[in-house]
Formats: C-alpha cells, structure tokens, sequence
C-alpha cells in the first residue's frame, strides 16, 4: 500500500506541475479581448481558454458584447466555452454587429 500511496502521489503532483505550467502559458483574457476589441486583428480563437470557461455566464455575455465593437474580426471560434441560452442575446449582437464573420 505504501508503494501505491507514492506512485499516487508522484502522479498528482506530475498533474499539478502540468496545470501551472498551462495556466501560466495562456495569455490573459483580457489583454485577448482588448487587443482584439481595439486593432485590426482579423482571427479571434477563444476555444478552450480556460480563463472564459471560469467565467459567469453574465461575465462571458459582457466580453462578447465588448467583442461586438472589433469590426476588423472575420473568424471567431469559440468552441468548448460553456456558452448557453444566457448568451444568446450577446453572441446575437456580436454577429449582427459584423456581417463578415464566419
């Protein structure tokens, strides 16, 4: 039992190092919305940020809307983010504010 406790733990710790190193790598989202909100960015990829996912759905809805404002944006993915009926109403206003997105 001894053995298996410290395999387990090695294992846990393996994972805890393999989450602080991916957390640390994403950039943050707010900087992502800004950025996109504010320039000429034409591809916004959001899937999978785990930073949204942790997100309200009613935090998720105002940076959608803020979204809304980057003309420029032609491709915006967000798979794997938790949206929901809640977030009918800003992803509505995000493709009705640009025609061109796919």
């Amino acid at each position: 039992l001894e053995a298996l406790a410290k395999v387990l733990a090695e294992k846990r710790d393996i994972v805890s190092d393999y989450d602080t190193r991916h957390d640390a790598k994403e950039e943050d989202l707010r900087v992502i919305v800004s950025r996109a909100a504010s320039s000429e960015q034409t591809l916004l990829s959001l899937s999978d940020n785990m930073q949204f996912q942790k997100l309200t759905q009613e935090q998720k809805s105002e940076l959608l809307i803020e979204l809304a404002g980057a003309s420029a944006l032609r491709d915006v993915r967000l798979d794997g983010l938790g949206l929901n009926a809640i977030n009918a109403e800003a992803l509505a206003q995000l493709v009705g504010s640009n025609r061109s997105l796919t």
